[in-house]
């Protein structure tokens, strides 16, 4: 999951204004930075909303003028913190909001210097850090990411945040995609996990990032219960194979024959490697009929090819289902596809020995 970057600006419009217009009911702000403020953020601000205050129409070239020249006489004034942090606040809103493309780099270091004064009250406060969690995160900085958003969750977890102010799944998956980047796998999986448990069933990508963190730690069994719930939510070849592997893996080869039966009439294998290993579990369990029925619907309904090891595993099959007469005549396909072939002839030449004797004492 990365943030979009429509979603991150509606976003960032969702608190420009917050605690700002205030800004002249605060005692630390005086009424000339207060006016130019107002000004700075005439580009954030409908013409209705300008209209209905000051009877005025402003042109957006206007708007950008009065803009510029309220910051530059800003830049003059000696701010105190909360003013400073209001000035720099809204600069990174303006370098979201306004041009074509937003500049999250120039953004992000407006926002981290309105961060650092602490000067801004702690609800406001609360949602920049939260705000450049997400920043860092779309610029790649991870370790950014990790330091912003636990600072946040530490103080919303702690009993800081509003009513207005929930965490969502997305916060916890913004750390754990970070520590992912960052090859820190054992971090992945506490965010990750209070992620799952607030979306059930969760995006794809959600479970595939924990299936990731567990198979770069070895942990076969986690990896296992992860690709069940895959196989329940998104079922495809690779997860349902993957299963299968994973049970062997563990030494639950029964479990495994189990996966790939079910995978297999659920038409999700259909490569040869995955028919062959099937088959060879059935054998493997005292399953010959199994084996052998799955060899040949494979050859008729999957395209499985009638190379001589495949065909030679279900000759293997017939025989050892006591299906003789089956096993000769694969073995005289064998030898018709590949004359000359000494050992299939030697074979084939048994079973018509076989075959005739018990013909012979049945009768």
């Amino acid at each position: 999951m990365r943030l979009s970057t429509r979603g991150l600006t509606l976003f960032i419009l969702s608190i420009i204004f917050t605690g700002q217009l205030q800004a002249n009911n605060n005692p630390t702000v005086s009424p000339v930075v207060y006016r130019l403020l107002q000004d700075a953020q005439l580009p954030l601000v409908g013409n209705d909303e300008i209209s209905s205050k000051s009877g005025e129409s402003v042109s957006p070239k206007e708007k950008t003028e009065r803009s510029a020249l309220a910051l530059s006489q800003l830049s003059e004034l000696k701010l105190s913190s909360y003013e400073a942090a209001l000035v720099n606040r809204l600069q990174g809103n303006l370098a979201i909001s306004i041009p074509e493309t937003p500049d999250y780099e120039k953004a992000f270091g407006y926002f981290h210097r309105a961060w650092q004064t602490q000067a801004l009250p702690d609800d406001a406060q609360q949602k920049l850090t939260h705000l450049l969690a997400q920043l860092a995160f779309e610029l790649e900085r991870w370790s950014k990411a990790i330091d912003y958003m636990e600072t946040w969750l530490a103080r919303m977890e702690n009993g800081a945040r509003k009513k207005s102010t929930v965490i969502k799944p997305e916060d916890y998956l913004v750390l754990a995609q970070s520590y992912s980047q960052l090859n820190q796998w054992s971090a992945v999986i506490p965010p990750l996990q209070s992620a799952l448990e607030m979306r059930s069933p969760a995006p794809e990508s959600w479970y595939q990032l924990e299936l990731a963190a567990f198979t770069q730690m070895e942990q076969h069994a986690n990896s296992l219960n992860v690709l069940k719930t895959l196989v329940t939510h998104y079922p495809s070849s690779e997860y349902w194979q993957q299963l299968a592997v994973t049970q062997q893996q563990l030494g639950q080869t029964k479990a495994a024959l189990a996966t790939l039966q079910t995978a297999y009439l659920g038409d999700y294998i259909k490569d040869e490697q995955h028919i062959q290993w099937l088959a060879q579990l059935c054998l493997e369990h005292n399953l010959p009929n199994k084996a052998a029925r799955v060899l040949q619907d494979s050859f008729q309904s999957k395209g499985l090819a009638k190379s001589k090891t495949n065909l030679t595993l279900l000759a293997n099959a017939q025989i050892s289902a006591k299906s003789y007469a089956g096993a000769q005549e694969t073995m005289a396909t064998l030898a018709e596809l590949f004359p000359g072939d000494k050992e299939t002839l030697a074979v084939l030449e048994q079973l018509k020995q076989f075959n005739t004797q018990r013909d012979r004492l049945q009768r």
